[in-house]
């Protein structure tokens, strides 16, 4: 079983290296519309915390 504690564990390199590039992508656009990341996971239906715990 995963560790809970470190998400992205079982992930390859590439994978991780992706979701990074992915991860910082939606930060960029975050920022050019000039929404907070609450705006960002209202928008998205999810709540803050979520995202971060998943997307970081």
């Amino acid at each position: 079983m995963a560790d809970k504690t470190k998400p992205f564990a079982a992930l390859t390199l590439g994978s991780r290296s992706a979701l990074k590039l992915l991860a910082a992508e939606i930060q960029a656009a975050r920022k050019a519309r000039g929404w907070t990341e609450a705006d960002l996971a209202e928008r998205a239906g999810c709540s803050r915390r979520w995202r971060r715990l998943n997307l970081t």
